[in-house]
């Protein structure tokens, strides 16, 4: 009893130091592969600086875009996806020109009549494709060991 006891705080305070990745737009942090089981992760989006960036693995190495995710306007969305797709959008970063971004649609969400299959969506070069979301390798940022991904 008296170990519980003391287990109790602990655990709450850990509970309070998370950095804010597993809610809302941090849970898009991860690395995204085409669907399929032997598919290797090619998107990646990571936060630096507290900006959202997405990388691309053309082959061995990832390109990373210059410019920093930003949540995206109604505007933006629309360009992307039809109106009965933008309301089934959980969350979403985008570039300001919506070239390249990730987006993740709600539970059950149904796209040209169909139910997906895959929850999160990948913009590169303007076009979407469907991506499944995966547990990343170990990523350096900044000198930084870092753990990224679900």
């Amino acid at each position: 009893m008296r170990l519980s006891a003391l287990l109790l705080p602990a655990l709450v305070l850990l509970a309070g130091c998370g950095n804010g990745d597993s809610i809302g737009q941090g849970r898009l942090i991860g690395c995204y592969a085409a669907p399929g089981a032997h598919s290797r992760e090619s998107v990646k989006l990571t936060r630096v600086d507290g900006r959202y960036v997405i990388a691309y693995r053309l082959a061995s190495p990832w390109r990373q875009v210059d410019t920093p995710l930003i949540t995206p306007d109604d505007e933006q969305r629309a360009a992307l996806l039809s109106a009965g797709e933008l309301d089934q959008i959980e969350e979403a970063l985008l570039t300001p020109d919506g070239q390249s971004g990730v987006f993740r649609f709600k539970a059950g969400a149904r796209v040209h009549g169909e139910a997906l299959k895959e929850t999160h969506g990948v913009i590169e070069g303007g076009k979407v494709r469907a991506m499944r979301k995966q547990r990343c390798q170990w990523l350096f940022s900044r000198g930084t060991l870092s753990r990224y991904g679900t």
